[in-house]
């Protein structure tokens, strides 16, 4: 099963968000998202979520691993074959935030991957511009609500999700 990250850097001082449009033909081609992606062989998850944004962003976001805050750990299932309840899921996403002034982020630019990189106002996100599922559990990453759970995907349709409060400890 892959393992992936996926990383939203919010300003404190502004209260924006920094996401980008994905680019690629992977997982949500053309919706809004924050940075990150899959797990390369023998990378711990926060050095995965740095590379991530960091290439993403094309070099000009270098987060620190110490400040990522682990919030939502979710198990996504992609096929209306599988059951979130007996099968292993298709990959699975450990979600950070992180607080960085836009002004120590620098001006990310469109890579291959990412497109649009854009600052939006927390309340002002474009909830019908991202993957259907996101505003499930999105939000809860946005507010820092640790929370754990899987959605059940059939061709981009949300067929089932659950997804409940737990501990930081519970993402072991």
């Amino acid at each position: 099963m892959a393992k992936a990250t996926l990383v939203y850097i919010i300003d404190p001082d502004t209260n924006e968000v920094l996401m980008a449009k994905r680019a690629m033909k992977k997982v949500g081609l053309g919706y809004w998202f924050g940075y990150g992606g899959k797990q390369e062989e023998g990378e711990s998850l926060e050095d995965c979520a740095c590379r991530e944004v960091n290439d993403e962003s094309g070099g000009v976001i270098n987060l620190i691993r110490e400040n990522l805050e682990p919030v939502v750990h979710m198990r996504f299932f992609n096929k209306k074959e599988l059951n979130p309840h007996t099968d292993e899921p298709t990959f699975e996403v450990l979600c950070y935030r992180i607080f960085q002034k836009k002004t120590e982020v620098g001006i990310p630019i469109a890579t291959e991957e990412m497109v649009t990189p854009t600052w939006f106002k927390i309340e002002e996100i474009p909830w019908n511009e991202m993957k259907p599922g996101d505003e499930l559990f999105v939000p809860h990453i946005l507010s820092g609500t640790p929370m754990k759970g899987w959605l059940w995907f059939d061709q981009g349709e949300v067929l089932d999700s659950n997804i409940t409060p737990c501990s930081i400890e519970d993402f072991q």
